[in-house]
């Protein structure tokens, strides 16, 4: 096996639209190590993305390919995944939010459930999420979101720069 270390720089190729057409990723020596190349439905959502990994075998990479769709509130839907020893379909619920509410993911080893419900502030953004697993709670992640009403983008900046002083201020007080 080759154990080289990735130069940590990903080249990438845009649509006139600004979306990402391939991801390459090389090791130090320039030699290509993965790759990812996506297509786009007429919404500029993506509809395929085929990733290559070349690290085994630059000539004969392993593949897997993943297929999205999309329901009428355009949120994912599905998602296929194939490739030499994948064959997986991830089925999503949602809800009018979009946020899925139930996420079925079917292997060839077997089917897992996972299932969200939500708590949304005063602009219907999520600030709690529990998360069940086959029906058993697994966990409840939480957010907190900060909303501007007015501004430019740099008084914004000052004013969470300032937020932050403020709050270090405080800290050493204490």
């Amino acid at each position: 096996t080759n154990d080289y270390a990735f130069d940590r720089q990903c080249r990438q190729e845009y649509t006139d639209e600004g979306l990402v057409l391939s991801s390459r990723y090389y090791y130090v020596d320039s030699t290509l190590a993965e790759e990812y190349v996506y297509s786009y439905n007429h919404r500029g959502q993506i509809d395929e993305a085929r990733y290559m990994d070349y690290r085994n075998d630059a000539n004969y990479p392993s593949k897997v390919v993943y297929r999205y769709t999309y329901d009428n509130l355009d949120c994912l839907a599905k998602m296929t995944v194939k490739g030499s020893s994948l064959n997986d379909i991830y089925t999503y619920e949602n809800n009018t939010e979009g946020d899925p509410v139930k996420l079925t993911i079917v292997t060839p080893f077997g089917t897992t459930i996972y299932e969200y419900e939500y708590r949304y502030d005063d602009k219907n953004n999520w600030v709690m999420r529990l998360q069940f697993k086959d029906g058993v709670f697994e966990n409840a992640p939480l957010r907190t979101i900060r909303y501007h009403s007015k501004g430019t983008i740099e008084e914004i900046e000052a004013a969470t720069v300032k937020r932050q002083q403020e709050s270090s201020k405080a800290l050493a007080k204490d």
